[in-house]
């Protein structure tokens, strides 16, 4: 599978897709970004910009809809950030917050086995790095990072079936 773009849909199509694989499966992610999941909403380093809705309604996985909190509480994130409180009782999150719970989500999905490459294609320069997971079967989650290899990802994909744009 490959995914064009590494923000909030890029973490939750591989994360759902990794934990819900009955086999082997390999996801190639296309980012010029260093982390994945971030995407440039929730890259933001202002610690003034917050989500624009509450904490519980912001999950990776429709079937772990609490994960996100327990994040949270397990980093004390909601005591050592006071202004995240609404009056009526509500969080909102600071934007690169949410960037670094989805990037850990997806850092927790790839193996600490990691290689990488540089490699070069048609004159457009990539770096993979090919991540295996081992605990629940073969899989590998590729981070493509470049600024035109994304063209040249979905074009090489495109007679596969599964290629999803």
């Amino acid at each position: 599978y490959t995914h064009v773009g590494g923000g909030f849909s890029a973490a939750s199509f591989a994360v759902q897709l990794v934990r819900s694989a009955l086999g082997p499966v390999e996801i190639t992610i296309v980012e010029p970004r260093e982390h994945l999941g971030r995407g440039l909403a929730y890259s933001a380093t202002d610690p003034d910009h917050r989500l624009n809705a509450p904490l519980d309604i912001h999950w990776i996985d429709p079937r772990r809809p609490r994960e996100l909190r327990e994040w949270c509480e397990s980093r004390n994130l909601l005591e050592r950030d006071a202004d995240c409180w609404t009056a009526n009782g509500q969080v909102f999150l600071r934007r690169s917050d949410l960037g670094e719970y989805l990037s850990a989500q997806v850092e927790r999905h790839e193996s600490e086995d990691a290689e990488c490459e540089q490699r070069e294609r048609d004159g457009r320069h990539a770096q993979q790095a090919e991540h295996r997971r081992t605990r629940e079967g073969a899989h590998r989650l590729t981070e493509c990072e470049a600024h035109d290899f994304a063209s040249s990802a979905a074009e090489s994909n495109t007679k596969r079936p599964r290629f999803i744009s």
